[in-house]
């Protein structure tokens, strides 16, 4: 068996071996998705990933987010992902992951 992360809705599925390389449908939103092979890493076959995610604004408590501050949590293993800001005239939002161990 395979699992299957459908694009559109996020929700992960399981379908059978023959069906790589084909389209499968997600039982979540209906949409089609393409099954690939799942790769093996170095270390065996891959395993489960989780996630773990912080979001960092420069707007009230959170504070000014500069250079030093960003060094500090990618020192901690956190990478940055997206940044997104409404409106010039709106505070800034910094998300970050980080595999959880």
């Amino acid at each position: 068996m395979i699992t299957v992360n459908c694009i559109s809705c996020g929700e992960s599925f399981l379908v059978s071996d023959e069906t790589i390389g084909q389209q499968a449908t997600c039982p979540a939103c209906g949409k089609p998705v393409m099954v690939a092979a799942q790769e093996e890493e170095a270390e065996g076959p891959r395993a489960e990933l989780s996630w773990e995610y912080v979001i960092l604004s420069d707007f009230g408590r959170m504070g000014h987010v500069d250079e030093k501050r960003l060094n500090r949590i990618g020192r901690q293993g956190w990478e940055l992902v997206s940044v997104f800001r409404e409106s010039p005239d709106s505070h800034t939002c910094f998300y970050f992951k980080r595999r959880l161990q």
